[in-house]
């Protein structure tokens, strides 16, 4: 079922207060809350533009917001898909990393993930690999953070890439990551 597009429409038109309606700054999610189980992630994920307009364009407020989120599943999902939209992760890593760390722990590795989706969506056409490995790889991260971005990317990526960019991206991930893809 496609419904992204139409609440990402609906988060447009609701800023731009066409059809009369109206962005709530205190609940960016309101609209999401009674929406169907069916479509509840995509609403949230959707609501990017709202969010980033209650949250004044900081993503430690937006982080705010999704914490409030019940459902653990849909805050993480939601979390990921937030920062995913970012396009300037590697020059702003250590900050959003500092981010990462201070939201609640149910969300922290989501947010790792979101840096990784981030990275791919916005990379370098074909060569997205290299670049999430190098984020995902740096020091600044500790060992848990380099697993779930190395993971999620890798897995992320497998539906990207034809086999032998697979086994490109596999010599480049490290001994304990050639498992997650390669034969």
């Amino acid at each position: 079922m496609c419904t992204s597009g139409v609440f990402m429409e609906l988060g447009t038109d609701m800023l731009g207060g066409r059809y009369g309606l109206k962005a709530d700054i205190n609940d960016p999610f309101g609209v999401c809350i009674n929406q169907k189980e069916r479509v509840k992630y995509n609403c949230y994920g959707q609501m990017n533009a709202v969010l980033n307009w209650a949250a004044e364009g900081s993503l430690s407020k937006e982080a705010e917001f999704v914490e409030k989120i019940q459902n653990n599943d849909l805050a993480q999902e939601t979390m990921k898909t937030i920062i995913g939209t970012k396009t300037d992760i590697a020059e702003k890593l250590s900050d959003y990393l500092e981010i990462c760390r201070s939201i609640q722990a149910r969300l922290h590795l989501a947010c790792i993930r979101g840096l990784a989706l981030a990275v791919m969506t916005n990379g370098t056409p074909d060569e997205e690999y290299r670049e999430v490995i190098d984020v995902c790889t740096q020091p600044i991260m500790n060992k848990e953070e380099r697993g779930a971005c190395l993971d999620f990317s890798l897995k992320y990526l497998q539906g990207l890439y034809t086999s032998w960019h697979i086994k490109e991206i596999c010599s480049n991930a490290g001994e304990k990551y050639k498992n997650l893809m390669c034969e």
